[in-house]
């Protein structure tokens, strides 16, 4: 799509063909919409890799977990939007501090909000993401209304390497790394995660990370 893109950029300027703002605009998305997966891919390749080598780099801190990952929810909105879906954030408290490393947790949180837009229905879709937690724990829920897992697929998709693309599936596309490296993030903060779903209905991920603080 990069290369296409280019090429017909490149054409109309051999032809002195005149562009259109819309057309340029046009190209200009593709490009950078298509490099923004290029660049994802890499890093989901490379952190997977660092982390099958011991090599981590887990750098929990202190932090707001509410108000850290209700401003990715705010962030990818408009991304969301864009697929004709949306997205819901709901929390049982305004504050809770907790340990966790904000560059992993963020990953983890991109990759089950991509993971629902890419296996999503025709029709209007949503996204719902809650956070509860008690005394031991934080819970981290992900909820959508999409094609659903079958229980087949829900055995391996935490797997290295496998996809779930599905013939209902609207994005014809997957590298089998995302749930793959969510799954080894969220170890890296001693939690668990697992996932529940009802084909043709809703999926659920469910993350748990302990409810604690460094000292």
């Amino acid at each position: 799509l990069i290369f296409s893109s280019v090429q017909l950029l490149n054409k109309k300027i051999e032809n002195n063909r005149e562009f259109s703002y819309c057309d340029i605009q046009k190209y200009l998305n593709i490009i950078n919409q298509n490099s923004y997966r290029i660049l994802k891919l890499v890093n989901n390749i490379s952190d997977d890799n660092n982390i099958d080598l011991g090599h981590s780099n887990y750098s929990p801190i202190n932090a707001n977990i509410i108000y850290f990952i209700e401003d990715i929810c705010e962030s990818i909105e408009p991304f969301v939007k864009s697929n004709n879906m949306d997205i819901v954030f709901d929390t049982d408290v305004e504050e809770l501090i907790i340990s966790f490393d904000m560059e992993k947790m963020e990953r983890i949180i991109l990759n089950l909000i991509s993971n629902a837009v890419k296996f999503r229905r025709g029709s209007k879709g949503k996204i719902i993401l809650s956070i509860t937690h008690d005394d031991e724990f934080v819970n981290i829920k992900v909820n959508d209304n999409g094609i659903g897992i079958s229980r087949d697929n829900i055995d391996k998709i935490f797997k290295k390497y496998v996809r779930l693309n599905d013939k209902r599936s609207i994005i014809k596309e997957g590298t089998g790394i995302g749930l793959s490296l969510v799954k080894s993030l969220v170890n890296l903060h001693d939690g668990k995660v697992c996932v529940d779903s009802e084909i043709g209905e809703w999926t659920e991920f469910n993350i748990k990370i302990p409810n604690k603080v460094s000292t």
